[in-house]
């Protein structure tokens, strides 16, 4: 018995795990947008800050610290399951 030369080695996977991979792919790429984007544009507005009151570094400090919590928290709201009504 001889073997077809267009089948393949390797099974294809099926159509739904291939969405999922993109899905998650999908998912990080969108967490790690958030983050970086929260962080620098609070980091650009603590620069602005300190050169317009002249305070040192103590703007750009504040607002990356609260940049950064806010990014944090917007990665947890990223990954709470969709279906919000389901919990009390």
């Amino acid at each position: 018995m001889t073997e077809d030369p267009n089948e393949s080695k390797h099974p294809t996977p099926p159509p739904n795990s291939l969405a999922s991979e993109w899905r998650q792919a999908l998912w990080a790429m969108a967490a790690v947008i958030e983050l970086t984007a929260s962080i620098l544009a609070s980091a650009w507005m603590g620069l602005w800050l300190d050169r317009f009151f002249q305070s040192g570094p103590f703007g750009l400090l504040g607002c990356v610290a609260l940049g950064g919590g806010a990014g944090f928290w917007l990665l947890w709201r990223l990954s709470r399951p969709a279906n919000r009504g389901s919990q009390p």
